[in-house]
């Protein structure tokens, strides 16, 4: 659970972002980034739970560059228990 990867099945080349061996992600979601975005253009939004710093993170990373890691990330002033569970719905709903 510490591991993200970007995957093109077409090329089976993937791109990887390790957090490191003390931090697992969840809850991820995709976002494009419009409703006309090609296929997998857009980003990945995800909780990232810092184990040893007994804290969590919310990153959003550029869903094409994985590998680069987070373009923003939310210090949430608390921490999240594992295996949380959410819904993401879209302002329209």
């Amino acid at each position: 659970m510490n591991i993200l990867a970007h995957v093109d099945v077409t090329t089976r080349k993937s791109k990887i972002l390790f957090g490191d061996p003390t931090t697992s992600f969840q809850e991820l979601i995709f976002v494009p980034k419009s409703k006309d975005a090609a296929e997998g253009e857009g980003y990945v939004i995800a909780l990232a739970n810092l184990l040893a710093e007994m804290a969590t993170d919310l990153v959003v990373l550029d869903a094409q560059h994985l590998d680069e890691g987070p373009i923003a990330t939310v210090k949430l002033p608390f921490r999240l228990r594992m295996s949380l569970h959410g819904n993401w719905v879209p302002a329209a709903a």
